[in-house]
């Protein structure tokens, strides 16, 4: 849970523990070695397949709902990516979605 004053201020230098974790597809795709659609979510770095994001920007919507602003860098590239990362109410389903609200891609959290 965020405290009440990070969420009156609405922006955090971090993604909070609510969000980390391993997440895929689907329960199937988190049992297999290894998935071109993980993505690995810890406190300042996002993780994926062939990339990773470094977080520069949190700001809450509310204790579910981040707009994250990431510095990507992989396969020899670097850019800029926002993404809004949306929990449902157990917690264990990510919507990712453009700050525009379009849904990008569903994931589950793996156990």
């Amino acid at each position: 849970m965020l405290s009440n004053s990070a969420i009156a201020e609405k922006k955090l230098e971090e993604i909070p523990k609510l969000f980390h974790g391993t997440w895929d597809t689907s329960n199937e795709a988190c049992i297999q070695p290894s998935s071109d659609m993980r993505m690995e979510i810890e406190a300042r770095v996002v993780r994926y397949w062939e990339s990773q994001g470094q977080v520069t920007r949190v700001n809450v919507e509310n204790e579910r709902k981040l707009n994250i602003t990431f510095s990507i860098s992989g396969e020899g590239e670097s850019w800029e990516s926002f993404k809004q990362f949306e929990l449902n109410t157990a917690n264990n389903t990510l919507t990712i979605n453009t700050l525009e609200g379009q849904q990008l891609s569903k994931r589950v959290r793996c156990k």
